[in-house]
């Protein structure tokens, strides 16, 4: 019997959020309908820069959306499609965590029969 079917939640591992502090963005806006970015990023302690980077990327993913106040003050909330994605990421996550921690892997599954030893 294979369980390489099982390999397809790779699939669902997101690229873009690979990323440690984009993940916790998303993670911290699943809290909140609108959050401050200065919040953000002390929150997470973060310099502007590497925030306003990541916020950038998770844009153009369309995974968050900003607004700018009267004030100037920038405003982040995430989108249906960041928190649907971020559950999957997840969840995939996750299940590979189950996979790795399996004592006794199904032998397709098994990282001895994907990598030979010293190629020596």
């Amino acid at each position: 019997m294979t369980h390489l079917e099982d390999l397809a939640f790779f699939r669902d591992i997101d690229p873009v959020l690979l990323g440690a502090h984009r993940l916790r963005i998303l993670l911290l806006l699943r809290h909140d309908a609108w959050c401050r970015l200065g919040f953000i990023r002390d929150t997470l302690a973060l310099n502007a820069t590497t925030l306003s980077r990541q916020v950038a990327t998770l844009r153009a993913a369309a995974y968050v959306e900003t607004y700018t106040g009267v004030r100037g003050r920038t405003w982040l909330r995430l989108t249906a499609v960041g928190d649907a994605q971020t559950s999957t990421h997840i969840e995939a996550i996750r299940y590979f965590a189950e996979l790795v921690n399996d004592d006794a892997p199904p032998d397709d599954l098994n990282p001895s029969n994907w990598c030979m030893g010293d190629p020596a």
